[in-house]
This record gives C-alpha cells, structure tokens and sequence, in this order.
C-alpha cells in the first residue's frame, strides 16, 4: 500500500481520518494524496493539483462576480488544505502529503483520483446518521464504499494510535470481493 487518498471535507470526521492515513503511511512507507472536492456549477469544470492550476480553463461564466465568488471559494479551500499540509509536516515530517482540489460532483471525483492517482488504499471520515437519517440520505461514504475499485477504510471517531487487531470484511463472494482480500492482509500486517 504505496498510495493512500483521503477526501476531506474539513470536518472532524475527515481530520480523524487523515490521521489515520498518516499513520498509516509512516508505517508503511506510503504517502497520502489528500483530496478536496468543490461541487460548483457545471460552467466550472478545472482542477488544481498541489498549488498549480491545471486542466481546462474556466469557461466565461457570465458573472464577473460569479468569477470573484469561485477565486475566493479557492483561495480559502487552497489555505485550509496548506493548514493540513502544514500540520502533516509537524506530526508526520516522513511522510510525503500532496494535496489536489477538483471540482466535479464528490463521489466521481474521487473515484476518478483513485484511478489517475493510483491509489491503493482510501482513508475517508465517516459520520454518524441515525436510522432515518441513514434511510433518506445516501452518504458519499457508502457511495464509495460500494465502488471504490480498492479498500475503503472509513473513520468515525479520533483515534490516539491506529493499531488495528481485527478487520471485518463483509462478503458476496464476488470475484470483485476476492480481490480485495490482498489489500487486506497489507493492511493487516
């Protein structure tokens, strides 16, 4: 497990988890691509990898206001992710952290960074719902749980010292599941 990519939203679940994943990846020599997804209107289809802008250019909008909205959404975005790298250099100062911003709707954009990044592992925070909650809402979570073409580690809580002992891995006894039991064993040892 050379790659591991946690999403954030910046919420407390997302944090725990990118502890997670840098735990992870000082163990095990990996390093950890961490995400963010801005779900913007369609006329806005870029991307920004680690600080540069790639990707098409944003298309005239209409608005210059419009424009000066998603200027300051970014900034504000690229400043929170430089806070995370920042904090991943004093708790981790081994473990190599790139940061990526796209902008596309959250479950394919992450699926297409697993893909282009090829990641091996993805460390994503995960809230608590309550069972009505959990019927009405399909979460981006399960979402990637389900169609992840490699493991999904999901984080609810702050963990001091991510030593796992057990790992449930429910199965359908797909060939797709067969797969997956390889990435589990790194993971265990």
């Amino acid at each position: 497990m050379k790659n591991l990519l946690v999403p954030t939203d910046f919420s407390a679940e997302s944090h725990h988890a990118f502890e997670v994943a840098l735990q992870l990846a000082r163990r095990l020599g990996s390093s950890v691509t961490l995400l963010h997804v801005l779900e913007l209107p369609e006329t806005a289809a870029f991307s920004i990898y680690g600080g540069l802008v790639g990707g098409t250019e944003l298309p005239n909008s209409g608005s210059e206001m419009d424009d000066v909205l998603k200027d300051q959404l970014l900034q504000a975005t690229k400043r929170r992710m430089y806070g995370l790298l920042d904090e991943a250099g004093r708790t981790a100062p081994n473990v190599t952290v790139h940061d990526m911003v796209l902008t596309d709707s959250t479950g394919p954009a992450i699926l297409r960074a697993i893909e282009t990044q090829h990641i091996d592992l993805v460390v994503i925070g995960a809230q608590t719902h309550s069972a009505i909650e959990h019927l009405l809402n399909n979460s981006n979570t399960e979402e990637l749980v389900r169609l992840a073409p490699c493991p999904v580690l999901t984080v609810k809580y702050a963990v001091m010292e991510f030593a796992p002992r057990r790992i449930l891995f429910p199965s359908d006894f797909t060939l797709e599941s067969d797969q997956a039991v390889p990435g589990l064993r790194q993971v265990q040892a």
